[in-house]
Formats: C-alpha cells, sequence, structure tokens
C-alpha cells in the first residue's frame, strides 16, 4: 500500500504539474493579449484547462480479512490529492462503467458474459484475484471505464 511519503509525493505532483499548466497557459494569454489588442487577465477562468480525475472507489468490494489487496488505497489517495491540491484546480469524476461493446475490443465475448454472469471457473476467478460479487463487478468495470475516461479527456 502507499506510505504517507507516496501519496504526499503524488499530491505535489499533481499540484506542480497543476501550477506548471496554469503558467504555461498564462503565459500563452499574455501573448496573445500583447500581439492582438485583446484585454484581459492571464489566469482568469478559461485560460487553463482543469485537470480531470477519475475515481472509482465508490464501488467497494467486500474482501476476506487479510486478504493482500488493499482496496482502502484508492479512497485515501483521492483524498490525499483533494487535501493537498490547490482548490479548483481538479474535476473529479466518478469512473463511468465501460460498456460491453468497449470490452469486447479486448476480450471474447463468451468470457465477457461469464464474468459478468458468475460463470468463470473457479481458476478464473482465482486469476481475478476478487471473489465474484456485483460490487467486484461494477468495480471492474469502472476501474476499465475510468481508464477509458482518461484517455477521452487527455485527447480533448
Amino acid at each position: 500500500p502507499f506510505g504517507r511519503r507516496a501519496l504526499s509525493a503524488l499530491a505535489r505532483s499533481v499540484s506542480s504539474e497543476q501550477k506548471s499548466m496554469n503558467h504555461h497557459h498564462q503565459s500563452e494569454s499574455l501573448k496573445a493579449d500583447s500581439t492582438s489588442g485583446i484585454s484581459g487577465h492571464a489566469g482568469s477562468a478559461g485560460n487553463y484547462s482543469r485537470l480531470k480525475l477519475f475515481y472509482n472507489d465508490i464501488y467497494h468490494v467486500p474482501l476476506p480479512e487479510k486478504h493482500r489487496f488493499p482496496m482502502e488505497k484508492y479512497k485515501l489517495v483521492r483524498l490525499k490529492i483533494e487535501a493537498e491540491s490547490e482548490p479548483g484546480i481538479i474535476d473529479w469524476e466518478p469512473s463511468p462503467l465501460v460498456r460491453q461493446k468497449e470490452l469486447e475490443t479486448t476480450h471474447c465475448k463468451e468470457y465477457i458474459k461469464r464474468f459478468l454472469c458468475n460463470m468463470l471457473t473457479e481458476r478464473e476467478n482465482r486469476n481475478i484475484g476478487f471473489p465474484w460479487s456485483f460490487h467486484s463487478v461494477k468495480r471492474a468495470l469502472s476501474s476499465v471505464g475510468g481508464t477509458l475516461g482518461a484517455t477521452h479527456a487527455v485527447l480533448r
């Protein structure tokens, strides 16, 4: 699991990256203002893009005691980043659930169906690492959906 130093470093990194992005956008805005005669304030709303981050800690999977996966770390990371970031620089969004059509680009339809309906073999379930439940299915779908959501957000 993440230690306090790692969480703090992650939060500082996100905040530092956002400050760097803001500075770049402010400089570009000032250049545009001085060359085009357009008046405005560098750093005003709209002169920089906010960082969009997705989270899926709303889907909690009950795990057996002493399970090696630290489920709570995801919420702790989000809370730490929220606490140590400048207010208003991050747009937090729950991870969307990936659609079956999107899953089919990587997994076969039969496997997806068996996963969604609790029909995987014992070995397949063991490879996933979590006991099957509706919560674990939602968490898995939101994990993939958050990755896709973040990818789309960056490409916009």
